[in-house]
């Protein structure tokens, strides 16, 4: 699989992908899968719609933008390995989350949309060609390579769990 390497993405990705495994990131996506479902299944019901401060997503929201982000970075791994020439958009995540309506859904209704959109990616990322890996493509103004993508897509649900450990749960 994909090396990573500083010059492949964007600096504000860097605090994302600092320890994660660089052998086998598809395996740390299935255990990680695995870890999510425990913990959102751990969440107390009456949390889920809890902001830690005014303004603050609740941990509904969190989840939903996980779930965007998951897909909105699986299209991206798709578009760069396939070596798409267009920039693709960046997203606005706080109108993402406001248009999904998240919290007004009930967390089994969010919780398994994630578990297929991570078990989609993970099986994309399994088809991808180790040499499409080192296509570059652009989103949201930043070159990136196709491979630097599974790595963060775990990176970043790893950030949210620890936020919603630490600011709302801790």
């Amino acid at each position: 699989m994909f090396q990573l390497n500083e010059n492949d993405y964007a600096a504000y990705y860097r605090p994302y992908l600092e320890g994660l495994p660089s052998d086998n990131i598809l395996d740390y996506m299935e255990d990680q899968k695995d870890e999510i479902m425990r913990f959102m299944q751990s969440v107390p019901g009456d949390k889920w719609n809890h902001s830690y401060a005014p303004g603050k997503w609740t941990i509904k929201e969190v989840c939903g933008h996980m779930l965007d982000t998951e897909i909105i970075y699986g299209y991206r791994a798709l578009s760069f390995a396939r070596g798409e020439k267009q920039s693709l958009p960046g997203f606005d995540e706080n109108e993402y989350v406001r248009a999904g309506r998240f919290a007004y859904m009930d967390i089994q209704q969010i919780i398994p949309v994630f578990l297929q959109a991570r078990e989609l990616n993970i099986v994309l990322f399994q088809s991808i060609p180790e040499a499409d890996w080192n296509n570059v493509g652009i989103a949201n103004g930043n070159r990136t390579k196709a491979g630097v993508i599974p790595f963060l897509v775990a990176g970043h649900a790893r950030h949210h769990m620890r936020m919603i450990k630490e600011r709302y749960l801790g």
